[in-house]
């Protein structure tokens, strides 16, 4: 491992004589909060869950549990972020 650690110059990767750009990491905080769905849309989950559920609604509850979609001025940095 050290032998291949002494040819890393800026982030970039030497092999032999060609240089090889690193692979962008998947931000692993983003990827366990959203989905991409099969038509490309980013669905989420909806806060209020977690705790004082005696004090909502059953109906308010049940409308928690469905899956919400990302608005489209934000998708873009989630499917960067994980790499979708």
């Amino acid at each position: 491992m050290q032998a291949f650690c002494r040819f890393q110059v800026c982030g970039t990767v030497l092999i032999g004589k060609d240089f090889i750009m690193p692979k962008q990491k998947t931000r692993k905080a983003a990827a366990k909060r959203f989905k991409v769905t099969a038509g490309g849309k980013v669905k989420h989950s909806r806060m209020g869950r977690r705790h004082l559920a005696s004090s909502k609604t059953t109906k308010r509850k049940r409308h928690l549990r469905t899956d919400a979609i990302v608005s489209p001025s934000f998708e873009k940095k989630i499917k960067d972020a994980i790499q979708a």
